[in-house]
């Protein structure tokens, strides 16, 4: 796999976290990311 396309584990760790809470959160995407400040097109990537 190319260096670039190689995710970092503690990256993937972190993303994980968002998305747990996004889930738990009953937000949806588009409200849940503005409130936390991340990008919705890097939430859908993860």
């Amino acid at each position: 796999m190319a260096k670039g396309k190689q995710r970092d584990g503690r990256l993937e760790t972190r993303w994980r976290g968002i998305l747990s809470e996004q889930e738990r959160s009953g937000l949806g995407v588009r409200a849940f990311c503005r409130g936390k400040g991340v990008r919705e097109t890097a939430f859908y990537y993860w």
